[in-house]
Protein backbone atom coordinates (compact mmCIF):
# COMPACT_ATOMS: atom_id res chain seq x y z
CA UNK A 1 0.00 0.00 0.00
CA UNK A 2 1.59 3.31 -1.57
CA UNK A 3 0.24 5.95 0.21
CA UNK A 4 1.34 9.48 -1.53
CA UNK A 5 0.56 12.94 -0.24
CA UNK A 6 -3.37 13.46 -0.07
CA UNK A 7 -5.47 16.35 1.01
CA UNK A 8 -8.53 15.68 3.72
CA UNK A 9 -11.67 14.65 2.01
CA UNK A 10 -14.98 15.93 3.06
CA UNK A 11 -17.63 17.98 2.41
CA UNK A 12 -18.21 21.69 2.79
CA UNK A 13 -14.74 21.24 5.14
CA UNK A 14 -13.42 23.93 6.92
CA UNK A 15 -10.01 24.59 7.92
CA UNK A 16 -9.37 24.86 11.21
CA UNK A 17 -6.22 26.76 10.77
CA UNK A 18 -8.71 29.41 10.20
CA UNK A 19 -9.95 29.57 13.97
CA UNK A 20 -6.51 29.59 14.94
CA UNK A 21 -6.37 25.49 15.08
CA UNK A 22 -3.75 23.57 14.10
CA UNK A 23 -4.49 20.63 11.12
CA UNK A 24 -4.96 17.23 11.85
CA UNK A 25 -1.70 16.44 10.35
CA UNK A 26 0.32 18.66 12.42
CA UNK A 27 1.16 14.99 14.51
CA UNK A 28 1.88 14.43 18.42
CA UNK A 29 3.92 17.06 19.89
CA UNK A 30 6.21 16.99 22.52
CA UNK A 31 4.18 17.19 26.21
CA UNK A 32 5.32 20.53 28.33
CA UNK A 33 5.73 18.28 31.40
CA UNK A 34 8.75 16.09 29.56
CA UNK A 35 10.12 19.38 28.35
CA UNK A 36 13.62 20.63 30.56
CA UNK A 37 13.49 24.21 32.27
CA UNK A 38 9.72 23.33 33.29
CA UNK A 39 7.89 26.45 34.75
CA UNK A 40 6.54 26.23 38.30
CA UNK A 41 3.51 26.16 37.92
CA UNK A 42 3.26 23.30 34.93
CA UNK A 43 4.72 21.22 37.81
CA UNK A 44 1.74 22.47 40.08
CA UNK A 45 -0.81 20.94 36.85
CA UNK A 46 1.48 18.31 36.51
CA UNK A 47 0.96 17.30 40.83
CA UNK A 48 -3.07 18.15 40.82
CA UNK A 49 -2.86 15.35 37.74
CA UNK A 50 -1.07 12.94 38.92
CA UNK A 51 -3.14 13.11 42.50
CA UNK A 52 -5.89 11.62 40.74
CA UNK A 53 -4.15 8.43 39.17
CA UNK A 54 -4.33 5.11 41.22
CA UNK A 55 -1.40 3.30 43.13
CA UNK A 56 -1.33 0.73 40.35
CA UNK A 57 -1.63 3.65 37.29
CA UNK A 58 1.60 4.67 38.53
CA UNK A 59 3.03 1.59 39.64
CA UNK A 60 2.59 0.48 35.96
CA UNK A 61 3.75 4.13 34.16
CA UNK A 62 7.12 3.68 36.65
CA UNK A 63 7.86 0.30 35.31
CA UNK A 64 7.19 1.25 31.74
CA UNK A 65 9.71 4.16 32.15
CA UNK A 66 12.25 1.98 33.82
CA UNK A 67 12.08 -0.96 31.87
CA UNK A 68 11.65 -2.00 28.23
CA UNK A 69 11.19 -5.96 28.08
CA UNK A 70 12.40 -8.01 25.51
CA UNK A 71 10.25 -9.54 22.37
CA UNK A 72 9.32 -12.87 23.20
CA UNK A 73 11.16 -16.20 21.51
CA UNK A 74 9.39 -16.78 18.59
CA UNK A 75 7.70 -20.18 18.43
CA UNK A 76 5.53 -22.59 16.59
CA UNK A 77 1.85 -21.43 17.38
CA UNK A 78 -0.10 -23.80 19.90
CA UNK A 79 -2.99 -25.89 17.12
CA UNK A 80 -6.43 -23.62 17.23
CA UNK A 81 -9.39 -25.07 18.42
CA UNK A 82 -11.85 -24.63 15.00
CA UNK A 83 -13.51 -21.52 16.62
CA UNK A 84 -16.68 -20.58 14.90
CA UNK A 85 -18.50 -17.60 15.82
CA UNK A 86 -22.15 -17.52 16.17
CA UNK A 87 -23.00 -14.37 14.06
CA UNK A 88 -20.72 -12.21 11.50
CA UNK A 89 -19.41 -9.56 13.09
CA UNK A 90 -20.20 -6.10 12.11
CA UNK A 91 -18.36 -5.19 8.86
CA UNK A 92 -16.14 -1.75 8.30
CA UNK A 93 -16.53 0.33 5.13
CA UNK A 94 -13.30 2.31 4.87
CA UNK A 95 -12.02 0.38 1.28
CA UNK A 96 -13.39 2.38 -1.55
CA UNK A 97 -13.09 0.13 -4.78
CA UNK A 98 -13.57 3.04 -7.06
CA UNK A 99 -9.87 4.61 -6.49
CA UNK A 100 -8.45 1.98 -4.37
CA UNK A 101 -8.33 3.96 -1.17
CA UNK A 102 -8.60 3.59 2.40
CA UNK A 103 -9.96 6.72 4.38
CA UNK A 104 -9.63 6.89 8.09
CA UNK A 105 -11.27 10.03 9.96
CA UNK A 106 -11.90 11.48 6.47
CA UNK A 107 -8.28 11.47 5.14
CA UNK A 108 -8.57 8.95 1.96
CA UNK A 109 -4.80 7.08 0.97
CA UNK A 110 -4.93 5.36 -2.40
CA UNK A 111 -3.74 1.84 -1.22
CA UNK A 112 -1.70 -0.64 -3.33
CA UNK A 113 -1.22 -4.25 -1.50
CA UNK A 114 2.07 -5.19 -3.37
CA UNK A 115 3.72 -2.03 -1.64
CA UNK A 116 2.47 -1.00 1.84
CA UNK A 117 3.63 1.91 3.79
CA UNK A 118 2.61 1.19 7.31
CA UNK A 119 4.50 4.48 8.53
CA UNK A 120 3.56 7.15 6.05
CA UNK A 121 4.64 10.48 7.98
CA UNK A 122 1.93 12.79 6.50
CA UNK A 123 -0.87 11.71 8.64
CA UNK A 124 -1.63 11.62 12.01
CA UNK A 125 -0.79 8.70 14.35
CA UNK A 126 -4.35 8.31 14.84
CA UNK A 127 -4.27 7.77 11.33
CA UNK A 128 -1.80 5.49 11.79
CA UNK A 129 -3.13 2.92 14.22
CA UNK A 130 -6.17 3.01 12.27
CA UNK A 131 -4.29 1.54 9.38
CA UNK A 132 -2.43 -1.20 11.88
CA UNK A 133 -6.10 -1.80 13.40
CA UNK A 134 -6.79 -4.15 10.31
CA UNK A 135 -10.68 -3.49 10.24
CA UNK A 136 -10.82 -3.56 6.80
CA UNK A 137 -10.62 -7.34 6.88
CA UNK A 138 -14.20 -7.04 7.76
CA UNK A 139 -14.93 -4.69 4.62
CA UNK A 140 -16.56 -6.81 1.86
CA UNK A 141 -15.59 -4.37 -0.90
CA UNK A 142 -11.94 -5.26 -0.39
CA UNK A 143 -10.85 -8.73 -1.87
CA UNK A 144 -9.73 -12.00 -0.23
CA UNK A 145 -6.39 -11.71 -2.30
CA UNK A 146 -5.53 -8.16 -1.26
CA UNK A 147 -6.81 -9.02 2.27
CA UNK A 148 -3.86 -11.91 2.01
CA UNK A 149 -1.19 -9.65 0.78
CA UNK A 150 -1.99 -6.94 3.45
CA UNK A 151 -1.65 -9.47 6.30
CA UNK A 152 1.85 -10.97 4.19
CA UNK A 153 3.42 -7.43 4.17
CA UNK A 154 2.20 -6.10 7.47
CA UNK A 155 4.04 -9.40 9.41
CA UNK A 156 7.36 -8.62 6.79
CA UNK A 157 7.51 -4.96 7.64
CA UNK A 158 6.46 -4.54 11.67
CA UNK A 159 9.06 -6.84 13.48
CA UNK A 160 8.53 -6.85 17.30
CA UNK A 161 8.25 -3.39 19.15
CA UNK A 162 7.97 -1.38 15.84
CA UNK A 163 6.25 1.73 17.03
CA UNK A 164 2.62 2.06 16.13
CA UNK A 165 2.38 -1.25 15.35
CA UNK A 166 3.54 -3.35 18.26
CA UNK A 167 1.75 -0.55 20.83
CA UNK A 168 -0.81 -2.28 23.05
CA UNK A 169 -4.02 -0.61 21.56
CA UNK A 170 -3.85 -1.00 18.13
CA UNK A 171 -1.93 -4.94 18.61
CA UNK A 172 -5.40 -5.01 20.76
CA UNK A 173 -7.67 -4.39 17.89
CA UNK A 174 -5.45 -6.17 15.19
CA UNK A 175 -5.56 -9.37 16.61
CA UNK A 176 -9.24 -9.45 17.24
CA UNK A 177 -9.33 -8.66 13.21
CA UNK A 178 -7.37 -10.92 12.41
CA UNK A 179 -9.24 -13.79 14.29
CA UNK A 180 -12.63 -12.95 13.26
CA UNK A 181 -11.45 -12.85 9.90
CA UNK A 182 -9.70 -16.32 9.84
CA UNK A 183 -12.60 -17.24 11.78
CA UNK A 184 -14.77 -16.65 8.54
CA UNK A 185 -11.93 -18.18 6.47
CA UNK A 186 -13.53 -21.63 4.79
CA UNK A 187 -12.75 -24.92 6.63
CA UNK A 188 -10.67 -26.27 3.62
CA UNK A 189 -8.56 -23.40 3.01
CA UNK A 190 -5.85 -24.06 5.94
CA UNK A 191 -4.54 -20.49 7.35
CA UNK A 192 -1.05 -19.96 6.35
CA UNK A 193 1.37 -20.78 9.36
CA UNK A 194 3.13 -17.31 9.04
CA UNK A 195 -0.06 -15.89 9.92
CA UNK A 196 -0.69 -18.24 12.82
CA UNK A 197 3.06 -17.98 14.15
CA UNK A 198 2.79 -14.15 13.70
CA UNK A 199 -0.72 -14.15 15.61
CA UNK A 200 0.41 -16.48 18.11
CA UNK A 201 3.68 -14.02 19.00
CA UNK A 202 1.56 -11.00 19.03
CA UNK A 203 -1.07 -12.75 21.66
CA UNK A 204 2.04 -13.55 23.65
CA UNK A 205 3.91 -9.92 23.74
CA UNK A 206 0.23 -8.18 24.86
CA UNK A 207 0.27 -10.44 27.68
CA UNK A 208 3.13 -8.43 28.87
CA UNK A 209 1.97 -5.59 28.18
CA UNK A 210 -1.29 -5.01 29.57
CA UNK A 211 -2.28 -1.05 29.47
CA UNK A 212 -2.32 -0.79 33.78
CA UNK A 213 -1.41 2.53 33.23
CA UNK A 214 -3.82 3.87 31.02
CA UNK A 215 -6.83 1.46 32.21
CA UNK A 216 -10.19 2.18 30.68
CA UNK A 217 -10.89 1.24 27.14
CA UNK A 218 -7.74 0.38 26.31
CA UNK A 219 -7.56 -1.85 29.20
CA UNK A 220 -10.56 -3.34 27.94
CA UNK A 221 -9.37 -4.01 24.65
CA UNK A 222 -6.80 -5.57 25.87
CA UNK A 223 -8.96 -8.14 27.58
CA UNK A 224 -11.24 -8.34 24.72
CA UNK A 225 -8.48 -9.33 22.78
CA UNK A 226 -6.80 -11.78 25.45
CA UNK A 227 -10.29 -14.29 25.12
CA UNK A 228 -10.02 -13.89 21.75
CA UNK A 229 -6.31 -15.32 20.89
CA UNK A 230 -6.92 -17.73 24.03
CA UNK A 231 -10.45 -19.04 22.63
CA UNK A 232 -8.76 -19.30 19.10
CA UNK A 233 -5.46 -20.96 20.01
CA UNK A 234 -5.62 -24.38 21.97
CA UNK A 235 -2.52 -25.05 24.52
CA UNK A 236 -0.84 -24.03 27.37
CA UNK A 237 -0.44 -20.85 26.58
CA UNK A 238 -4.43 -20.28 25.50
CA UNK A 239 -5.43 -21.71 28.50
CA UNK A 240 -3.06 -18.62 30.19
CA UNK A 241 -4.02 -16.45 28.04
CA UNK A 242 -7.95 -17.47 28.83
CA UNK A 243 -7.43 -17.24 32.79
CA UNK A 244 -5.97 -14.03 32.28
CA UNK A 245 -8.86 -12.41 30.24
CA UNK A 246 -11.53 -13.78 32.29
CA UNK A 247 -9.82 -12.14 35.42
CA UNK A 248 -9.87 -9.12 33.75
CA UNK A 249 -13.13 -9.46 32.24
CA UNK A 250 -14.73 -9.56 35.59
CA UNK A 251 -13.02 -7.05 37.29
CA UNK A 252 -13.26 -4.47 34.44
CA UNK A 253 -16.78 -5.10 34.00
CA UNK A 254 -17.58 -3.92 37.24
CA UNK A 255 -15.56 -1.12 37.13
CA UNK A 256 -16.25 0.58 33.44
CA UNK A 257 -20.34 -0.40 33.21
CA UNK A 258 -21.82 1.77 35.21
CA UNK A 259 -25.28 0.49 37.24
CA UNK A 260 -27.54 2.28 34.98
CA UNK A 261 -25.87 0.95 32.09
CA UNK A 262 -23.37 3.72 30.66
CA UNK A 263 -19.90 3.03 30.36
CA UNK A 264 -17.60 4.76 32.89
CA UNK A 265 -15.72 7.02 30.91
CA UNK A 266 -19.05 9.00 29.80
CA UNK A 267 -18.57 9.15 26.00
CA UNK A 268 -21.56 8.23 23.84
CA UNK A 269 -19.05 6.80 20.97
CA UNK A 270 -16.60 4.99 23.68
CA UNK A 271 -20.14 3.60 24.88
CA UNK A 272 -21.23 2.53 21.58
CA UNK A 273 -17.75 0.57 21.24
CA UNK A 274 -17.39 -0.72 24.73
CA UNK A 275 -21.25 -2.08 23.46
CA UNK A 276 -19.38 -3.38 20.19
CA UNK A 277 -16.69 -5.39 22.87
CA UNK A 278 -19.29 -6.93 24.50
CA UNK A 279 -21.38 -8.62 21.67
CA UNK A 280 -18.28 -9.98 20.28
CA UNK A 281 -17.82 -11.65 23.59
CA UNK A 282 -20.62 -12.91 23.68
CA UNK A 283 -20.66 -13.44 19.61
CA UNK A 284 -16.87 -15.66 20.98
CA UNK A 285 -18.77 -18.43 23.17
CA UNK A 286 -20.70 -19.91 19.75
CA UNK A 287 -19.07 -23.27 18.85
CA UNK A 288 -15.35 -24.66 19.90
CA UNK A 289 -15.35 -21.80 22.85
CA UNK A 290 -13.31 -22.67 25.83
CA UNK A 291 -15.12 -24.11 28.94
CA UNK A 292 -13.52 -21.31 30.82
CA UNK A 293 -14.77 -18.64 28.78
CA UNK A 294 -18.27 -20.31 28.73
CA UNK A 295 -18.69 -19.75 32.48
CA UNK A 296 -18.55 -15.83 31.68
CA UNK A 297 -21.66 -16.08 29.14
CA UNK A 298 -24.45 -15.48 32.00
CA UNK A 299 -22.31 -12.02 32.91
CA UNK A 300 -21.55 -10.62 29.36
CA UNK A 301 -24.81 -11.62 27.81
CA UNK A 302 -26.51 -9.07 30.89
CA UNK A 303 -24.01 -6.57 30.21
CA UNK A 304 -24.55 -6.90 26.97
CA UNK A 305 -28.60 -6.00 27.12
CA UNK A 306 -28.03 -3.15 29.85
CA UNK A 307 -25.21 -1.29 27.22
CA UNK A 308 -27.30 -1.42 24.50
CA UNK A 309 -30.45 -0.36 26.61
CA UNK A 310 -28.87 2.44 27.57
CA UNK A 311 -27.97 3.04 23.91
CA UNK A 312 -31.55 2.82 23.25
CA UNK A 313 -32.25 5.83 25.69
CA UNK A 314 -29.67 7.82 25.04
CA UNK A 315 -29.74 7.92 20.73
CA UNK A 316 -31.28 10.71 19.00
CA UNK A 317 -34.26 10.54 16.74
CA UNK A 318 -31.80 10.52 13.80
CA UNK A 319 -30.19 7.43 14.87
CA UNK A 320 -27.18 9.02 16.35
CA UNK A 321 -25.56 9.76 19.57
CA UNK A 322 -25.19 12.54 21.16
CA UNK A 323 -21.70 14.44 20.67
CA UNK A 324 -20.28 15.18 24.55
CA UNK A 325 -17.27 14.28 25.39
CA UNK A 326 -14.62 12.70 23.26
CA UNK A 327 -17.47 11.69 20.65
CA UNK A 328 -17.97 11.47 16.78
CA UNK A 329 -19.42 9.90 14.03
CA UNK A 330 -17.81 7.55 11.67
CA UNK A 331 -15.75 5.73 14.24
CA UNK A 332 -17.92 3.36 16.23
CA UNK A 333 -20.59 1.68 14.51
CA UNK A 334 -24.51 2.88 14.22
CA UNK A 335 -26.62 2.53 16.51
CA UNK A 336 -28.84 1.16 14.40
CA UNK A 337 -26.22 -1.80 13.37
CA UNK A 338 -25.65 -2.32 17.34
CA UNK A 339 -29.38 -2.84 17.93
CA UNK A 340 -29.68 -5.44 14.94
CA UNK A 341 -26.52 -7.24 16.38
CA UNK A 342 -27.80 -7.18 19.47
CA UNK A 343 -30.82 -8.70 19.11
CA UNK A 344 -29.13 -11.67 16.95
CA UNK A 345 -26.89 -12.12 19.78
CA UNK A 346 -28.88 -11.72 23.13
CA UNK A 347 -32.60 -10.83 21.90
CA UNK A 348 -32.27 -7.18 22.21
CA UNK A 349 -35.62 -5.51 21.38
CA UNK A 350 -35.77 -1.39 21.16
CA UNK A 351 -38.14 0.05 23.42
CA UNK A 352 -41.33 1.66 21.12
CA UNK A 353 -41.39 4.80 20.19
CA UNK A 354 -43.40 7.09 22.36
CA UNK A 355 -46.36 8.99 21.53
CA UNK A 356 -45.78 10.82 24.89
CA UNK A 357 -43.04 12.31 26.10
CA UNK A 358 -40.47 10.08 27.15
CA UNK A 359 -38.48 10.65 30.45
CA UNK A 360 -34.84 9.70 29.95
CA UNK A 361 -32.89 9.88 32.83
CA UNK A 362 -29.34 7.79 33.63
CA UNK A 363 -28.30 9.22 36.92
CA UNK A 364 -24.68 7.31 37.04
CA UNK A 365 -23.46 8.63 33.70
CA UNK A 366 -25.07 11.96 34.28
CA UNK A 367 -27.31 11.91 31.13
CA UNK A 368 -30.80 13.61 31.63
CA UNK A 369 -33.57 14.64 28.88
CA UNK A 370 -37.00 13.89 27.13
CA UNK A 371 -37.84 12.33 23.41
CA UNK A 372 -41.07 12.64 21.89
CA UNK A 373 -41.14 11.55 18.59
CA UNK A 374 -38.70 14.36 16.58
CA UNK A 375 -37.99 16.65 19.41
CA UNK A 376 -35.40 15.79 22.18
CA UNK A 377 -33.41 17.37 24.40
CA UNK A 378 -30.03 15.55 26.08
CA UNK A 379 -28.35 16.81 29.22
CA UNK A 380 -24.68 16.19 30.86
CA UNK A 381 -24.87 16.83 33.98
CA UNK A 382 -22.35 13.93 34.68
CA UNK A 383 -18.83 13.95 35.79
CA UNK A 384 -15.70 14.06 32.78
CA UNK A 385 -15.41 10.44 33.19
CA UNK A 386 -13.53 8.35 36.04
CA UNK A 387 -11.57 10.11 38.74
CA UNK A 388 -8.14 8.03 37.85
CA UNK A 389 -9.15 8.68 33.49
CA UNK A 390 -10.79 11.71 32.29
CA UNK A 391 -8.46 11.82 29.59
CA UNK A 392 -11.42 11.67 26.98
CA UNK A 393 -13.65 14.08 29.37
CA UNK A 394 -14.69 17.94 28.01
CA UNK A 395 -15.33 20.88 29.93
CA UNK A 396 -19.27 20.66 28.99
CA UNK A 397 -20.50 20.01 32.46
CA UNK A 398 -24.49 21.41 32.70
CA UNK A 399 -24.28 21.52 28.37
CA UNK A 400 -26.90 19.58 26.40
CA UNK A 401 -27.63 18.96 22.67
CA UNK A 402 -31.44 19.81 21.24
CA UNK A 403 -33.33 18.48 18.69
CA UNK A 404 -36.27 19.69 16.77
CA UNK A 405 -38.41 17.84 14.29
CA UNK A 406 -35.96 15.90 13.74
CA UNK A 407 -33.05 18.97 13.34
CA UNK A 408 -30.37 18.85 15.43
CA UNK A 409 -30.68 22.98 16.43
CA UNK A 410 -28.33 23.05 19.59
CA UNK A 411 -25.36 21.53 19.03
CA UNK A 412 -22.10 19.79 20.46
CA UNK A 413 -18.87 20.80 18.87
CA UNK A 414 -17.86 17.39 18.76
CA UNK A 415 -14.06 16.70 18.35
CA UNK A 416 -11.55 17.59 15.44
CA UNK A 417 -8.11 15.54 16.65
CA UNK A 418 -6.28 13.84 19.61
CA UNK A 419 -3.24 16.05 18.32
CA UNK A 420 -1.76 18.04 21.01
CA UNK A 421 -2.47 21.92 20.32
CA UNK A 422 -4.98 24.67 19.76
CA UNK A 423 -7.77 22.83 18.11
CA UNK A 424 -7.53 19.99 21.00
CA UNK A 425 -7.67 22.36 23.48
CA UNK A 426 -10.90 24.41 21.85
CA UNK A 427 -13.24 20.97 21.45
CA UNK A 428 -12.55 20.55 25.02
CA UNK A 429 -12.94 23.86 26.19
CA UNK A 430 -15.70 25.21 27.84
CA UNK A 431 -16.50 27.49 24.96
CA UNK A 432 -17.25 24.88 22.81
CA UNK A 433 -19.83 23.61 24.57
CA UNK A 434 -23.42 24.95 25.72
CA UNK A 435 -22.73 26.01 29.08
CA UNK A 436 -21.22 28.78 31.35
CA UNK A 437 -17.72 30.04 31.57
CA UNK A 438 -16.97 32.58 34.42
CA UNK A 439 -14.67 35.14 34.07
CA UNK A 440 -13.04 33.43 30.79
CA UNK A 441 -11.54 30.29 32.96
CA UNK A 442 -12.14 26.56 32.20
CA UNK A 443 -14.93 24.66 34.19
CA UNK A 444 -11.70 22.03 34.80
CA UNK A 445 -8.17 21.85 34.02
CA UNK A 446 -7.79 20.85 30.71
CA UNK A 447 -4.09 20.43 29.22
CA UNK A 448 -1.96 18.58 26.91
CA UNK A 449 -4.10 16.06 24.68
CA UNK A 450 -5.94 13.99 27.41
CA UNK A 451 -5.07 15.45 30.88
CA UNK A 452 -7.27 16.70 33.41
CA UNK A 453 -5.68 18.71 36.64
CA UNK A 454 -8.50 19.98 38.70
CA UNK A 455 -12.00 18.87 37.43
CA UNK A 456 -15.76 20.56 38.17
CA UNK A 457 -17.66 18.05 39.79
CA UNK A 458 -21.29 17.93 39.33
CA UNK A 459 -24.08 17.83 42.00
CA UNK A 460 -26.77 14.99 41.94
CA UNK A 461 -29.50 16.31 39.36
CA UNK A 462 -33.18 16.73 40.34
CA UNK A 463 -35.21 15.43 37.37
CA UNK A 464 -39.44 15.75 38.02
CA UNK A 465 -42.63 16.51 35.30
CA UNK A 466 -44.25 19.45 35.49
CA UNK A 467 -48.35 18.66 35.07
CA UNK A 468 -48.19 19.65 31.68
CA UNK A 469 -45.80 17.17 30.91
CA UNK A 470 -42.54 19.44 30.68
CA UNK A 471 -39.31 17.95 31.79
CA UNK A 472 -37.24 19.52 33.96
CA UNK A 473 -33.49 18.82 35.20
CA UNK A 474 -31.83 21.03 37.97
CA UNK A 475 -27.83 20.52 38.52
CA UNK A 476 -24.68 22.11 39.07
CA UNK A 477 -21.03 21.75 39.19
CA UNK A 478 -17.94 23.23 41.35
CA UNK A 479 -15.60 24.13 39.07
CA UNK A 480 -15.75 27.75 39.36
CA UNK A 481 -15.78 27.62 43.01
CA UNK A 482 -11.66 27.21 43.33
CA UNK A 483 -10.59 30.71 43.21
CA UNK A 484 -10.47 33.40 46.02
CA UNK A 485 -14.21 34.67 44.96
CA UNK A 486 -16.04 31.27 44.44
CA UNK A 487 -18.69 30.91 42.46
CA UNK A 488 -21.60 27.91 42.05
CA UNK A 489 -22.76 27.34 38.75
CA UNK A 490 -26.65 25.76 38.73
CA UNK A 491 -28.76 25.25 35.79
CA UNK A 492 -32.65 24.57 35.28
CA UNK A 493 -33.20 22.78 32.10
CA UNK A 494 -37.17 22.92 31.30
CA UNK A 495 -38.41 21.14 28.16
CA UNK A 496 -41.40 20.83 26.87
CA UNK A 497 -43.70 20.83 23.30
CA UNK A 498 -40.98 22.05 20.95
CA UNK A 499 -39.66 24.80 23.46
CA UNK A 500 -36.70 24.98 25.94
CA UNK A 501 -36.28 27.27 28.98
CA UNK A 502 -32.24 27.54 30.26
CA UNK A 503 -31.70 29.45 33.71
CA UNK A 504 -28.74 29.24 34.95
CA UNK A 505 -28.45 30.82 38.91
CA UNK A 506 -24.85 32.00 39.87
CA UNK A 507 -24.23 31.97 43.65
CA UNK A 508 -21.06 32.58 45.94
CA UNK A 509 -19.33 36.18 46.26
CA UNK A 510 -17.29 38.67 44.11
CA UNK A 511 -17.43 40.52 40.79
CA UNK A 512 -17.63 38.31 38.14
CA UNK A 513 -18.15 38.13 33.94
CA UNK A 514 -20.54 35.40 32.77
CA UNK A 515 -21.27 34.00 29.35
CA UNK A 516 -23.29 31.72 28.23
CA UNK A 517 -22.90 29.98 24.77
CA UNK A 518 -25.28 28.31 22.47
CA UNK A 519 -23.87 26.42 19.47
CA UNK A 520 -26.16 26.28 17.05
CA UNK A 521 -25.86 23.41 13.72
CA UNK A 522 -24.35 24.98 10.78
CA UNK A 523 -27.37 25.13 8.52
CA UNK A 524 -28.72 27.38 10.63
CA UNK A 525 -28.46 31.32 10.28
CA UNK A 526 -29.61 33.75 13.00
CA UNK A 527 -31.03 37.18 12.67
CA UNK A 528 -30.92 38.99 15.50
CA UNK A 529 -33.77 41.98 16.58
CA UNK A 530 -32.85 45.53 16.70
CA UNK A 531 -32.13 45.36 20.83
CA UNK A 532 -30.21 41.83 20.15
CA UNK A 533 -32.44 40.35 22.68
CA UNK A 534 -34.06 37.77 20.46
CA UNK A 535 -33.45 36.43 17.51
CA UNK A 536 -35.16 34.44 14.47
CA UNK A 537 -33.82 30.95 13.39
CA UNK A 538 -33.57 29.77 9.98
CA UNK A 539 -32.78 26.76 7.82
CA UNK A 540 -32.05 27.45 4.60
CA UNK A 541 -33.72 30.78 4.93
CA UNK A 542 -37.07 28.88 6.30
CA UNK A 543 -38.23 29.84 9.79
CA UNK A 544 -38.15 27.36 12.37
CA UNK A 545 -37.77 28.70 15.76
CA UNK A 546 -37.24 31.71 18.04
CA UNK A 547 -35.01 32.86 20.98
CA UNK A 548 -35.24 34.99 23.43
CA UNK A 549 -33.46 36.18 26.50
CA UNK A 550 -34.22 37.83 29.40
CA UNK A 551 -33.88 42.01 29.32
CA UNK A 552 -30.47 42.18 30.97
CA UNK A 553 -29.11 40.76 28.81
CA UNK A 554 -28.10 40.76 25.12
CA UNK A 555 -26.75 38.25 22.55
CA UNK A 556 -23.76 38.46 20.37
CA UNK A 557 -23.34 36.53 16.88
CA UNK A 558 -19.71 34.62 16.86
CA UNK A 559 -18.27 32.19 14.72
CA UNK A 560 -17.58 28.71 15.94
CA UNK A 561 -16.61 25.64 14.76
CA UNK A 562 -18.24 22.09 14.64
CA UNK A 563 -16.40 18.46 14.51
CA UNK A 564 -18.94 15.95 14.05
CA UNK A 565 -16.25 14.04 12.80
CA UNK A 566 -12.94 13.54 12.71
CA UNK A 567 -10.82 15.51 10.48
CA UNK A 568 -14.06 17.06 9.31
CA UNK A 569 -14.89 21.02 10.59
CA UNK A 570 -17.65 23.60 9.45
CA UNK A 571 -17.88 26.20 10.79
CA UNK A 572 -21.05 27.26 12.54
CA UNK A 573 -22.92 30.15 14.35
CA UNK A 574 -22.40 30.49 18.10
CA UNK A 575 -25.21 32.80 20.24
CA UNK A 576 -22.95 34.00 23.47
CA UNK A 577 -24.95 35.87 26.05
CA UNK A 578 -23.27 37.86 28.67
CA UNK A 579 -23.92 39.21 32.19
CA UNK A 580 -21.83 41.16 34.85
CA UNK A 581 -22.24 41.59 38.89
CA UNK A 582 -22.05 39.99 41.70
CA UNK A 583 -24.11 37.10 43.18
CA UNK A 584 -26.41 36.16 43.57
CA UNK A 585 -27.43 36.44 39.87
CA UNK A 586 -29.67 34.72 36.84
CA UNK A 587 -29.65 34.48 33.66
CA UNK A 588 -31.97 33.06 31.17
CA UNK A 589 -32.97 32.21 27.57
CA UNK A 590 -35.51 30.55 25.82
CA UNK A 591 -35.61 28.73 22.28
CA UNK A 592 -39.38 28.20 20.50
CA UNK A 593 -39.20 25.83 17.78
CA UNK A 594 -41.92 26.15 14.76
CA UNK A 595 -44.01 23.76 13.62
CA UNK A 596 -42.91 22.79 10.52
CA UNK A 597 -45.00 21.29 7.61
CA UNK A 598 -43.56 17.91 6.19
CA UNK A 599 -41.03 17.91 3.02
Amino acid sequence: MSIPAGKEQSSEPLDPTSLGMPSQQDGFHVDPCLRPNIPKQDWFRLARTLSHLTPRQLFYNALRRSFKGGCPKAAAAEPTRGLALMEPPLARHVYDPKDGSLCFLNVKRVMDPDQAAWSPEDVSKLWRYNLHYFDYLCDPHLSTEAKGMLIDSWIEKNPCRTVDAWEPYPLSLRLVNWIKYFCQTPSHKPLDETWLKSLFLQAEWLTRNLEYHICANHLFKNCVALLYAGSFFSGPRAETWLAQGCRLLRDQLSEQLLPDGGHYERSPMYHAIFTEDLLDLVNLTGTGASPLLAGEVAALRAAASNALAFLDDVVFPDEQIALFNDSAFGIAPLPKDLFAYGRTLVGFERSEAMVTAKIIERTDSGYFGLRKGGQMVLMDAGPMGPDHQPGHGHCDALSYELMLEGRRIVVDSGVFAYEVGDSRQYFRSTAAHNTVRVDGQEQSEIWSAFRVGRRARPSAAVVTQSPDGALVVEAAHDGYERGAAPIRHQRRLEFVDRSLRVEDKMTGRGQHVYESFIHLHPDIDVVLDEAAQSGTLLWSGETIGRIIVEERCRLEVTSGAYAPEFGRCRENKVLVMRAEGEPPLRMYYRIDGEVLCAS
